[in-house]
């Protein structure tokens, strides 16, 4: 963990840890990106749509997604400027519970340079002053929205798409896949209409009916992306699996959309530097739990302890779908733009621009790919205009 959020902080919410993990990096490569590209009048808009407080164990609520999007964006911002480069930041907090709206104020006077708003209500209830707030700023703006609930209900498709049509704007929600799963199958109208405000439609309910297990799980989430990505006009919608701490299958999934492959590139490689917080986090989960179930300690490290090969079978798991299916797409097209190819593959979990220039590679190697206008020693990058040719018969 980083100086800033000590690995005591998560103790029992070792998920949380890798979610924070996953914002904090994502949110600093975000804006050093901005800035460096566009040099001069940017201005970032992070809209947290449920701010909590939620369950800080650290005083400075360093630990809390307002501590860190206050933190990590400063810190870029001090970063650009000692380059030359100078960003405006602007963060809006909304929370409903008035004794954690009220612990927000700690964060005030505390990151000069920042502008905070803070709005107490609903998500939902605040909609048409956060689209003006992602939207302004400055003539250079850019929306970042965080949608961190703790169930499925204050955040509806249809409810929150004027924010996420804002024109410049990408967006993380943390769909919390463990707990849908449990509810979303119960009958009754009132349970069914949550549902049906999540996804901002009643059709969809319908698609997943007679699966089960994971492919169930696979179906509800992918119904998901396809709705957020058609309700804000997103061409790239990312999932990204936070498994339970303490046990083979999915807490919750990290849904990232963006209208920039490049965007999506930056956050499947946030998403691969977290695979190592992965283990550690759950290998140290796992510890602590047989230490309260036997009350002995244990002398060998967690990690040594703790055999499951889960992430690395996921890993591999979708690794292997994303590159049968560019292979096929080769194979059947025989020439494909390799920027289709990543925007494609990176579609799956735990997918990188690493893994489709390996695949490249290999490809290369054996003489069954060619990159025309690119020497054999060279790989390909994003936004180049180059493409793939299969050669293989």
């Amino acid at each position: 963990m980083s100086s800033h959020e000590p690995w005591e902080h998560y103790k029992g919410r070792e998920q949380t840890a890798v979610k924070h993990y996953i914002l904090r990096e994502y949110l600093q490569v975000l804006a050093l990106k901005l800035g460096n590209f566009k040099k001069a009048g940017v201005t970032i808009n992070y809209v947290d749509g449920f701010s909590g407080p939620w369950d800080e164990q650290a005083k400075d609520l360093s630990d809390t997604s307002p501590g860190i999007a206050l933190h990590e964006l400063s810190e870029a911002r001090r970063i650009l400027g000692e380059r030359g480069v100078s960003i405006a930041v602007r963060c809006m907090f909304i929370e409903k519970e008035g004794d954690r709206f009220r612990r927000l104020a700690d964060l005030e006077g505390r990151f000069p340079g920042v502008h905070i708003t803070r709005l107490h209500g609903t998500f939902e209830a605040h909609i048409p002053e956060a689209v003006e707030f992602a939207s302004g700023g400055g003539d250079d703006p850019f929306g970042f929205v965080f949608i961190d609930p703790t169930g499925w209900t204050g955040y509806g498709l249809r409810a929150i798409s004027p924010l996420l049509r804002v024109r410049r704007c990408e967006v993380l929600v943390n769909f919390m896949t463990e707990d849908i799963l449990r509810h979303i199958g119960w009958q009754g109208p009132a349970n069914q209409r949550t549902f049906a405000d999540l996804f901002g439609s009643e059709g969809v309910l319908e698609s997943w009916k007679g699966l089960g297990g994971v492919e169930r799980e696979d179906k509800i989430v992918a119904s998901y992306c396809d709705r957020l990505g058609a309700e804000g006009n997103y061409r790239h919608v990312a999932r990204s699996i936070v498994p339970n701490p303490t046990s083979d299958r999915t807490r919750y999934h990290l849904i990232y959309a963006t209208r920039s492959g490049k965007g999506l590139i930056a956050f499947r490689e946030v998403e691969r530097k977290s695979l190592p917080k992965h283990d550690q986090l759950r290998s140290a989960a796992k510890r602590d739990a047989r230490i309260a179930n036997t009350g002995q300690q244990e002398l060998l490290p967690a990690e040594a302890l703790d055999k499951s090969d889960y992430l690395s079978d996921l890993c591999r798991h979708f690794r292997a779908l994303a590159s049968a299916e560019a292979r096929n797409d080769l194979m059947n097209n025989r020439t494909v733009p390799f920027d289709a190819i990543v925007d494609r593959a990176l579609r799956w979990p735990f997918v990188s621009e690493v893994e489709v220039n390996q695949w490249i590679r290999d490809w290369r190697r054996e003489h069954l790919l060619d990159v025309p206008g690119l020497s054999a020693k060279k790989m390909p990058h994003y936004g180049q205009s180059l493409h793939l040719q299969w050669t293989a018969g």
